[in-house]
């Protein structure tokens, strides 16, 4: 029996890419859509997208934009950003399998809190490095995964 690692290609997941054009013809459309749909919900913001084979990223700033990170009742402060990414995603991409990734940001608060996850990184690797055991709590897979990435890139011996 063959193990999952050594399926054939045919049988992995693609990971969907776009061409130079269609990437930027999927981020207009999903700024405009972004735009339209913040107007409608009454925020005051501008929009602006950047396209990439790999991903769309939405950049919302304005007056209004600290108002999108407030998580509601518990929720996480990202929660509305990421129900209008998956939104846009089904908005902008006919077919499913050919959908890459639509991040929308607030005020640089991804960027900001990559910076954050990268310190916090490097300070849990320095304890790491210490023979300290550690445990980590209320990390989603985004955030995992950036520790990770700089842990393994910055600490080859953690």
């Amino acid at each position: 029996m063959r193990a999952p690692n050594d399926a054939p290609d045919s049988y992995r997941p693609r990971r969907p890419r776009l061409d130079s054009q269609e990437a930027q013809e999927a981020a207009d459309k999903a700024r405009d859509l972004l735009a339209r749909l913040l107007e409608l919900s009454g925020f005051d913001v501008s929009v602006e997208g950047r396209a990439d084979p790999k991903a769309i990223v939405l950049s919302v700033r304005g007056s209004d934009a600290p108002l999108l990170l407030e998580g509601n009742h518990g929720a996480p402060k990202l929660a509305l950003l990421d129900t209008y990414s998956m939104l846009l995603r089904r908005m902008v991409f006919d077919n499913e399998r050919d959908a890459v990734p639509i991040i929308i940001d607030a005020d640089d608060y991804r960027i900001k809190r990559v910076e954050h996850l990268r310190y916090l990184a490097t300070t849990l690797g320095d304890k790491a490095r210490a023979g300290v055991n550690l445990q980590v709590f209320g990390m989603n897979s985004v955030d995992r995964r950036a520790v990770h990435k700089h842990v393994s890139a910055s600490f080859s011996d953690v």
